[in-house]
């Protein structure tokens, strides 16, 4: 089934091509250090806090979650939804993200602690997640990814336009199709991913956002989007 899904996911012949692609782009940028954290806990609680917002916005909100000690899940579990919006108001959306931050903390807690998490195989703590509100898809592959060192892809909306403009992809592909195709195409180790993951957010954040700058991008020679917009400048 997964062989079905990544035919339906990539033109003929893109399989070949995925693995250089993508060391061309991580070959781009630094990611050391991306998503720096202190604990699993913390890790899981910023895939919270960055829904729908930079990751700018949410380092003060951690700095304040740790400060009141509610960076540990039993406490924030156990700390009233306006404490908790209040201690988080830099990262927006605070009355929701504090409501699914102790829903995320609850989780935790009704399995024994994160370490309890931490020994289930991927599947089952993936399915723990998504059970959880305000978790979806990826959320939860950031928090396997990030907190638990799980091979996962995070197939966001940086990554179906990127693998779209390269030509890998007709269209953008849907989340769960790209992600198996993606773990199914590369060699299943969980730094590689994230190097992928985090190369991929900054290429979109700083040359491949919803208006491309193509003739600055490094891959302009080799992605669909850079070659059709070379032949329209007449370069």
């Amino acid at each position: 089934p997964q062989t079905m899904r990544q035919q339906t996911v990539f033109v003929a012949g893109a399989e070949a091509q995925i693995g250089r692609h993508c060391r061309s782009l991580v070959g781009l940028y630094d990611t050391a250090g991306w998503w720096p954290a202190k604990s699993r806990f913390e890790v899981m609680a910023g895939a919270v806090l960055v829904q729908n917002t930079r990751w700018t916005n949410v380092v003060p909100a951690l700095r304040a979650l740790r400060q009141a000690g509610a960076l540990q899940a039993q406490r924030l579990a156990g700390m009233p939804e306006v404490d908790v919006s209040e201690l988080i108001r830099s990262a927006g959306c605070q009355t929701v993200k504090a409501k699914r931050l102790r829903s995320l903390a609850t989780t935790v807690c009704s399995i024994g602690g994160v370490r309890r998490l931490a020994v289930l195989p991927t599947d089952s703590l993936r399915g723990r997640l998504l059970a959880t509100h305000g978790v979806g898809f990826e959320t939860a592959d950031a928090i396997l990814a990030f907190a638990f060192d799980r091979p996962v892809f995070i197939a966001d909306g940086y990554a179906r336009r990127w693998f779209t403009r390269m030509g890998l992809c007709q269209q953008p592909p849907r989340y769960g199709a790209l992600k198996a195709a993606v773990e199914a195409a590369l060699p299943a180790h969980c730094s590689q991913l994230r190097q992928l993951h985090a190369a991929i957010v900054l290429h979109g954040q700083q040359r491949c956002g919803k208006q491309p700058d193509c003739q600055r991008c490094g891959l302009r020679r080799n992605c669909r989007a850079g070659l059709t917009a070379s032949r329209g400048s007449g370069r």
